[in-house]
């Protein structure tokens, strides 16, 4: 099981990790710290330095996964995924029990009608996601429902590694009340987890749920 949640201290994630959870997700979604500043401008978040180390919290804490990235189209999209390797590395090569991973959400309708400074079409994002795949050998590299159905099954021969399915973007959205929720961004994969694992297999892939266990 893993964990989206706010930043956590070191010992949280234990016992997270002690409960049963074994992964954490958290995007820093930019990695300029003038552009962070700019758009989190109350509560806890604000704190750049805080976001930006809870990965490193959750490897310390025991977490087997750690998934990263940034929220592109915030800032200069080139400088995002520099910085966003150099993080990844940093955590791969400093913690070796624990798998990193990256994801590559970029923006989509959001609430509130926000337009980005930066746009990051299909061909840039196939070059920033082969270049993190060469940068990042060992990476899980994850692709969200953010991105459209036929996009996604055209760029799994090119290093993506995972797919998210039946996802719900709504702050409570696997609860049974679905109608009281806001989505936080659209999703335009909208094919159950059935239907993506068949598109994996289609291409000569095998869908894999679990490859892991906890030692005894």
């Amino acid at each position: 099981m893993a964990i989206e949640v706010y930043p956590l201290e070191v010992d949280e994630y234990h016992r997270l990790q002690q409960a049963g959870v074994d992964g954490m997700t958290l995007f820093q979604e930019t990695y300029d710290e003038a552009v962070y500043k700019r758009v989190h401008r109350a509560g806890k978040k604000m704190d750049y330095h805080w976001r930006l180390n809870a990965p490193e919290r959750a490897a310390q804490g025991g977490m087997r996964v750690v998934n990263l990235g940034p929220l592109l189209g915030l800032a200069e999209p080139r400088s995002e995924i520099f910085f966003t390797g150099l993080h990844a590395r940093y955590l791969d090569d400093k913690y070796l029990e624990t798998e990193v991973a990256v994801s590559l959400p970029r923006f989509n309708e959001a609430e509130g009608d926000f337009q980005p400074d930066f746009l990051v079409d299909d061909k840039t994002f196939v070059q920033f996601m082969t270049a993190l795949r060469i940068f990042l050998p060992r990476a899980g590299l994850t692709i969200s429902t953010r991105e459209n159905a036929t996009f996604r099954d055209h760029i799994l021969p090119l290093g993506a590694t995972r797919y998210s399915a039946g996802s719900s973007t709504g702050v409570g959205g696997y609860s049974e009340k679905k109608e009281e929720q806001t989505p936080q961004f659209a999703i335009t994969d909208n094919r159950s987890v059935d239907e993506v694992a068949a598109a994996i297999a289609a291409r000569g892939y095998q869908p894999v749920y679990k490859d892991w266990d906890r030692s005894l």
